[in-house]
């Protein structure tokens, strides 16, 4: 056995300790330096896209809102007013949104009608607007955030902020919690702080609900060149019935294009037809009742949307609803349905109900 001399150990643990000190260090320059590519990469991303568009268009339609302007209430005529917008832009003429004859609007018709004039969907066209002419629903856009998150003209007077909207651009999952814990709390202490008068008192199933959602479009609902794709978070408080309502939309594929045929296959033999494959709308229930087999093989995947369908079920959440492509479920009334105008990609709504000051 061979020992070495005391003055050779304790050069090796100085240059030891010298080597990691200098891997820590050589690490974190290391990272700063991606996190300044990855920045500067999308910034040229960006400046490229918007230069070969040119000037902008000259040619500006109107469009002019549905009365109910609802996804969830009226999602037909809804979804076909956001469909006309994207398509309007694409034909390279600049949009004017016209919500002057809304008379009823919800927040999921909120947050989609921003995630829908995403630059990313807009290009060069210009976007331009107005506000209800009716007052309640004139109140309600102007309380939801919504003007936070566009350019708006002095002149408004928000009375009291009863939403709050999240805009995501990063990947589809965190590094550390796979989806984003800050973002789910801001939503959920804001509508705590506001319903209950305390903030640190969450309704048990809202963070996982929230939590679920994002995972479940993050694995679900994009294709593999998605995960720049932004998706919006919101939260609105209905005072009169002590509930908030969430809203998730991601514009991925949806749910159903990410689900490969033969999936579908595995259904139609699992359904014991031997004539045609099932519909939107019946994927749709059976994914809800843990009936839709994941599209990978991994312990826990495909669990999202059952386990949240299962807390309204029990009433921890209420009107849970997904429309996910060209179908429409509604967990509390157990209705699916196909819908005349397919939306880009997946879209959840639910509401969280307060009493007095339980836990929220």
């Amino acid at each position: 056995m061979h020992f070495a001399p005391d003055g050779q150990i304790v050069k090796k643990l100085i240059v030891g300790e010298k080597w990691k000190r200098h891997l820590k260090a050589r690490s974190r320059y290391e990272e700063k330096a991606r996190k300044r590519f990855r920045s500067h990469r999308e910034e040229r991303r960006v400046l490229a896209l918007r230069s070969t568009f040119g000037e902008p268009f000259r040619k500006t339609v109107r469009l002019e809102a549905p009365q109910v302007f609802s996804l969830i209430g009226n999602p037909d005529e809804t979804i076909g007013f956001l469909n006309n917008i994207i398509s309007t832009a694409r034909h390279h003429k600049n949009v004017s949104v016209d919500l002057s004859a809304v008379e009823t609007i919800t927040p999921d018709a909120v947050a989609a009608l921003l995630a829908t004039i995403d630059w990313r969907n807009m290009g060069r066209a210009q976007v331009s607007g107005n506000v209800p002419r009716q007052e309640a629903a004139k109140e309600f856009l102007e309380n939801s955030d919504f003007r936070r998150s566009v350019h708006s003209v002095g002149g408004y007077i928000r009375k009291r902020q009863m939403g709050k909207i999240i805009k995501s651009t990063s990947g589809r999952e965190t590094i550390n919690s796979r989806f984003h814990q800050e973002f789910a709390q801001q939503l959920i202490e804001f509508a705590t702080s506001t319903l209950t008068a305390n903030k640190r008192r969450f309704h048990p199933p809202s963070y996982s609900v929230l939590g679920e959602a994002m995972l479940n479009t993050f694995n679900h609902a994009a294709g593999p060149n998605e995960s720049r794709r932004p998706w919006y978070a919101s939260v609105y408080l209905d005072l009169a019935r002590r509930r908030a309502c969430f809203t998730f939309i991601d514009q991925g594929v949806g749910i159903f294009k990410s689900h490969d045929f033969a999936a579908r296959w595995r259904m139609r033999f699992k359904l014991g037809s031997l004539l045609s494959l099932p519909n939107n709308a019946n994927l749709l229930q059976r994914l809800f009742h843990g009936e839709m087999p994941s599209r990978v093989k991994e312990p826990g995947r495909g669990n999202g949307i059952p386990g949240m369908y299962e807390h309204c079920v029990a009433k921890r959440i209420r009107n849970f609803s997904v429309i996910a492509n060209d179908a429409l479920g509604q967990a509390e009334i157990e209705q699916y349905r196909l819908l005349a105008k397919p939306f880009g990609g997946t879209i959840l709504y639910w509401e969280v109900e307060y009493e007095g000051d339980a836990e929220a």
